[in-house]
């Protein structure tokens, strides 16, 4: 089994972090699957309702659209461009409880049964598939790092991250009428269901050290000169959940 917490540096400041191997299920499901559930809650009323316990993981939203350099300003907002970037940082940062994995979508590219791209008609599964793979892999650069909000020092996410490649199985899509990104996006979907297939690189972080507040920074350059930079402070609480084992217990 390679282990993909290969960052590629010794820091001792970021000890315990651990990363999904893409090879294999993470809580029941593999990385393809995970993507379509993220792009589920992309499309939702709510797309920035970040956390449910139930789930225990969080899907950053990421860039959404096509557009170009969006610039990070001082008081830690975005300055909003042609796309619709995410930046939560500072004030805005995000507070999760301790073991809550985090799913950060490097790159991704989504087409449906029914799309059109560059004027073909993606008929079925394996055309919408072919489309999506040809979308991603014709792309330009991709980045993720991660460092300690307290040291200010930038590290690669992972070592390699073309190893976090991955594909979804075709999986169903809910588009919700209250979805604020629907008609600001490249391309406008309407509220309704879908087939689709999400292909792209995404790293799942199954586990943050606690105590501390971590800035992710993940984009990547796409075809005809799309462009996503992605900002997020993160702030874990300890907050371990353990069920009561009482098996060591004698009965009388």
């Amino acid at each position: 089994m390679v282990d993909p917490w290969e960052i590629g540096h010794q820091d001792s400041n970021l000890t315990g972090l651990k990363i999904a191997d893409p090879h294999y299920v993470f809580r029941g499901m593999t990385y393809g699957q995970w993507s379509g559930v993220r792009w589920n809650q992309v499309f939702s009323a709510q797309p920035d309702d970040f956390y449910d316990e139930g789930r225990g993981i969080v899907f950053l939203r990421g860039a959404t659209g096509t557009g170009h350099l969006v610039q990070d300003e001082p008081n830690g907002h975005y300055a909003q461009a042609s796309n619709i970037n995410a930046a939560q940082t500072s004030q805005l940062r995000l507070k999760l409880p301790e073991e809550t994995a985090v799913y950060v979508p490097v790159v991704s590219s989504l087409f449906v049964i029914g799309d059109e791209y560059r004027g073909g008609l993606m008929k079925d599964e394996i055309a919408t598939r072919l489309t999506a793979r040809t979308d991603t892999v014709h792309g330009g650069d991709i980045w993720a790092r991660i460092q300690l909000n307290s040291t200010g020092k930038s590290r690669p996410l992972v070592k390699d991250l073309n190893y976090f490649y991955n594909e979804s199985p075709l999986f169903s899509l809910k588009v919700s009428e209250k979805n604020p990104f629907k008609d600001k996006i490249d391309v406008p979907i309407k509220a309704g269901n879908y087939f689709g297939v999400t292909v792209g690189i995404s790293v799942l972080i199954s586990y943050l050290p606690p105590n501390k507040t971590y800035r992710l920074e993940f984009g990547g350059e796409g075809v005809g000169g799309y462009f996503s930079n992605s900002i997020y402070d993160i702030e874990v609480i300890p907050n371990k959940t353990q069920l009561n084992d009482i098996s060591k217990e004698t009965t009388s």
